[in-house]
């Protein structure tokens, strides 16, 4: 009988436990519990899910912070954000002010969310049908990642610049701001009728139930995981994960969520694709940067060009219709 009981109180401890799961048990400190909900309660405002806290991305903001606050200017590194696959929004606060310390903030302090409104206040110039701003020369990128439907981790860091003050670094997984204009039209959605979330919501948009345990997805072994299949993997492992991000991981993480394939990518017609012949593809090449290393590198971008615009996409699609990607790296003397 002793058993029974013990069994029926170590079941509810586990349901208590798997379904009170707070999102913000994993953040570091005060100051950045409530970064992770001021981003989160504008997300929902755009129906996007929210984001967990990621070490690993709290790590590169903080390097990114670091750089940036012995630098002369305040600008994304695209080339290194391309490379790992990781989005970026930086802000600052001059003159600098004593960073908050309780939550939520109270008295003259710099609290997190002065920042994420800087990010959020973009907003007013995105136009939702074009993905650009709408005279074309507004800032928006730093609104419209903050929303990005399929990003779904984030990590914050601060530094303290001797020119900017306070400096602010957001980075993001899966990266936003990429894709075609249909891309811009699925991840960043018009405001909607949503309340907003609080300190207290279930982790129920990025992954479900979190200790509700599913059978294995069978993968199948024509798909392909864009993203890898350790990071897939990981995501998949997460309790209706596949299903809550379906549009997302149908494409970048087929192989893991065991999607049919052969219906989303069919063998390949003889003919030339009428729909990628219609596209305006085109290399953005840099200039060649200073030696280093015994080599100088450039940067190389795939753009498609659609109603004016310029849209940042995956290099396959200008290798497969403008063929090899130009050169990014050449040969220099050592001591150049």
């Amino acid at each position: 009988m002793w058993r029974l009981l013990l069994f029926i109180i170590l079941g509810l401890f586990t349901f208590v436990n798997c379904n009170q799961h707070n999102i913000y048990e994993a953040v570091p400190n005060a100051f950045f519990q409530d970064c992770l909900l001021e981003i989160n309660r504008y997300r929902k405002l755009h129906g996007a899910y929210p984001l967990r806290w990621s070490e690993d991305l709290q790590y590169h903001a903080q390097s990114r912070a670091d750089e940036l606050a012995l630098d002369k200017f305040l600008q994304n590194d695209i080339a290194i954000l391309d490379r790992i696959g990781q989005g970026e929004t930086v802000s600052y606060l001059t003159p600098p002010k004593e960073m908050c310390r309780t939550f939520p903030p109270s008295g003259n302090c710099f609290a997190c969310r002065e920042a994420i409104a800087t990010w959020y206040n973009a907003s007013q110039y995105y136009n939702y049908k074009t993905g650009y701003s709408f005279d074309g020369t507004k800032q928006v990128l730093e609104f419209t990642q903050l929303v990005w439907k399929d990003s779904v981790r984030v990590g914050l860091a601060t530094a303290f610049s001797p020119r900017y003050g306070v400096i602010t670094v957001a980075r993001y997984h899966p990266r936003g701001n990429i894709g075609f204009l249909d891309d811009y039209l699925r991840n960043v959605a018009p405001r909607g009728d949503y309340d907003g979330f609080n300190e207290n919501d279930v982790d129920k948009g990025q992954g479900g139930p979190p200790c509700r345990k599913l059978k294995k997805r069978k993968a199948r072994k024509h798909c392909v995981n864009e993203y890898g299949d350790q990071l897939c993997d990981s995501y998949a492992e997460k309790p209706y994960y596949c299903e809550y991000n379906s549009e997302f991981m149908s494409i970048y993480c087929a192989k893991s969520c065991g999607v049919n394939c052969e219906e989303r990518f069919p063998a390949p017609p003889m003919k030339e694709n009428k729909v990628e012949k219609k596209l305006d593809l085109h290399w953005q090449i840099g200039k060649w940067n200073k030696c280093h290393g015994g080599f100088h590198w450039r940067a190389v971008r795939c753009f498609h060009k659609y109603n004016g615009h310029d849209y940042h996409v995956r290099n396959k699609f200008c290798r497969k219709a403008l063929g090899e990607k130009p050169k990014q790296y050449k040969d220099c003397p050592l001591n150049a």
